[in-house]
């Protein structure tokens, strides 16, 4: 495995959070949808990122970061706008929750 023990940077988009964390490649996988993706040792645990947001340089990634943000935040808007429409088609075969006083707000 190419990056097996190396240490590495990857790319997190979460909002409130670092941007670029270090680790060390413990591992390769393949992803449902096909891309490589590696299992990384963190300080805080175990984690898997796909190779386009796990980088050797920690410059790089930065760079990375800051060119994938906008992409990034476009996928995050499609995917709330098709929650919102799951959501609709959802409430008209189930009607109003049961215990809407139970879910977060």
């Amino acid at each position: 495995i190419y990056m097996l023990g190396k240490k590495i940077y990857w790319l997190s988009f979460a909002e409130g959070k670092e941007n670029v964390y270090d680790g060390v490649v413990i591992g390769e996988t393949i992803s449902e949808t096909g891309y490589r993706r590696y299992i990384i040792e963190t300080a805080e645990g175990k984690v898997a990122r796909e190779s386009a947001y796990v980088y050797a340089e920690k410059e790089v990634a930065k760079a990375a970061f800051d060119a994938k943000l906008p992409i990034a935040n476009k996928m995050v808007e499609i995917q709330k706008k098709a929650q919102e429409e799951l959501d609709a088609l959802r409430k008209e075969i189930l009607g109003d929750p049961e215990f809407a006083h139970l879910l977060e707000k």
